[in-house]
């Protein structure tokens, strides 16, 4: 387990003994040695000790050792592989795409002849040939004899894992796993055959494979045989709602193999009314017979992210005094995490928004989730001190807070009508126009693509432009968002904060594009800003 490796840095004296990273109440994740007792993950900790009494438990909520563990990892695997590319899926888990570094040592004769065709890990299978098969050859004759090209290359990958994987190691003693196959779904079976430490390599057939190749069938049909036997929650894509309406509507069916008794006309027939789940069901006929169409997509190159958050399960908290103390711990725990990244890109100046999200409810089958966007303040700067960012974003969320749920009182009460659950504070989106200037204000042309970006049109404005904004000495903030509005440096960026702030106003759902230009006029007089317009002929 990544994250208990992790933890036992500074521990080491826990190796091999049952030890479970834990959040709030719940054991978020164990190590194998926990699991043999019966501890699983997200897992609460009282019904853990009950099963496990000698568990160790350690705190992870601050998840930045764990992020730069990963960094760790990720730099180790370019160092190996810096041309292929690489995708960031979570914390403790990546994906390779090694065929075109392969292709090209396959082109080149002289690389080609120095290689060691020799296999690393574990053929996915070969277990359950005979003692006496087992004899006639070993794990790599086994896969050269089934007399494809692309055997060449699995045995090549192989090697490029089990050097990935002993660097990993000697570098941090972190033990991994590691699955190899021609596609992220087999890669990803592959990987969880044979846990932990190890690497197991699915071999999969070709549009050109040789029928009467005995060794070559006799995988192709084992992996046939097993695909069958998986649950349809291990399709990536396919979740706990869609399974339960396949129940409802093909009771039968139960793995990927029943899949494939049922036609996909048939199975569409039945989702007709339902469209949201056509391209679901797509997925879900290609992978039964192991077919996946996405392709590894690089990311960890990418200095600005697409989103970033922070957020904190609770036991129950009752008012908004209470609530301020972790919006504001959240919150410090994001500008620091904003802050890494100021030293590359001014990644404050790419905040397209920022984002509440609330979980709330005295009784748990009761609690709603609610979540809220709302352009970035625009005192949001890197060249700000850390504590004028941490107030001022802090106390934005903890104005959306009471916005979101008016009735949450201020001070603890003994018959409060709401508990928090859960907060989560975060980035909902950076721009990732890479050409604009990072250490410089927005442009004109900056600002319109990423409204064309959003599908959002902000009223036209025709006329003289005024050169610079005439602010009222009665009011310098926007009486939507709050914000300050006297440090914006010109006309056009003035209007479009307004346009923009009117747009995401949530506060009438019925408005319509008139009220909003009218709302907008309303607005523009209260800074003193007069628009005309061409009349009509």
């Amino acid at each position: 387990c990544f994250y208990v490796q992790v933890s036992l840095n500074d521990r080491p004296e826990l190796c091999q003994t049952p030890v479970g990273i834990t959040q709030q109440n719940i054991v978020v994740t164990c190590n194998y040695e926990a699991r043999e007792y019966g501890v699983n993950k997200l897992m609460r900790i009282s019904d853990a000790l009950k099963v496990c009494p000698n568990l160790t438990l350690i705190n992870g909520e601050n998840l930045t050792p764990f992020r730069n563990a990963s960094q760790n990892i990720i730099q180790i695997v370019q160092n190996i592989v810096p041309n292929s590319p690489i995708q960031k899926t979570g914390l403790d888990e990546i994906l390779i795409d090694l065929t075109d570094s392969i292709k090209q040592e396959m082109e080149t004769e002289s690389l080609k002849n120095k290689m060691d065709f020799q296999f690393h890990g574990k053929l996915a299978f070969y277990e359950n040939l005979s003692d006496s098969e087992k004899c006639l050859s070993n794990e790599t004759d086994f896969l050269l004899n089934t007399n494809t090209e692309n055997a060449l290359y699995y045995i090549r990958a192989s090697q490029i894992m089990h050097s990935i994987r002993k660097c990993i190691f000697d570098s941090t003693q972190w033990t991994s796993s590691a699955g190899i196959s021609n596609s992220i779904l087999l890669a990803k079976y592959a990987a969880n055959y044979s846990k932990p430490n190890a690497q197991t390599t699915i071999f999969s057939g070709t549009e050109n494979q040789n029928h009467y190749n005995w060794n070559l069938n006799f995988l192709i049909n084992s992996l046939d045989k097993y695909i069958a036997t998986k649950p349809l929650q291990s399709v990536f894509g396919i979740g706990s709602k869609f399974v339960g309406k396949m129940h409802e509507k093909f009771p039968k069916i139960k793995n990927l193999g029943h899949v494939r008794s049922v036609s996909k006309l048939c199975v569409l027939e039945n989702f007709k009314n339902d469209h949201m789940h056509h391209k679901t069901i797509e997925i879900l006929c290609e992978a039964c017979y192991g077919n996946d169409s996405r392709v590894v997509e690089s990311n960890v190159g990418e200095s600005i992210p697409k989103s970033m958050s922070e957020e904190c399960a609770l036991k129950g908290v009752f008012c908004v005094n209470d609530a301020r103390k972790v919006i504001f711990e959240l919150v410090s725990d994001l500008i620091q995490r904003l802050d890494e990244f100021s030293g590359n890109v001014n990644i404050y100046e790419r905040i397209e928004s920022v984002v509440i999200g609330l979980r709330y409810g005295i009784e748990y089958k009761d609690q709603k989730m609610i979540r809220k966007q709302i352009p970035p303040p625009l005192e949001l700067k890197s060249d700000r001190n850390s504590e004028f960012k941490l107030n001022l974003l802090g106390n934005r969320m903890c104005k959306l807070l009471q916005d979101l749920i008016p009735t949450f009182p201020l001070n603890m009460q003994s018959s409060s009508t709401h508990k928090l659950t859960k907060i989560m504070i975060g980035i909902a989106r950076f721009r990732q126009d890479k050409s604009m200037n990072t250490h410089d204000h927005p442009s004109n042309n900056s600002l319109h693509q990423w409204v064309s970006s959003t599908e959002r049109k902000s009223p036209e404005v025709t006329g003289e432009p005024i050169p610079t904004p005439v602010i009222s000495s009665s009011s310098n903030s926007c009486p939507i968002c709050g914000v300050d509005l006297s440090s914006i440096p010109n006309n056009e960026q003035l209007n479009f904060h307004i346009d923009q702030c009117l747009l995401r106003s949530k506060a009438s759902s019925n408005s319509t594009r008139t009220s909003i230009q009218k709302r907008r006029q309303r607005s523009l007089l209260d800074y003193g800003i007069v628009e005309t317009k061409k009349s009509k002929r």
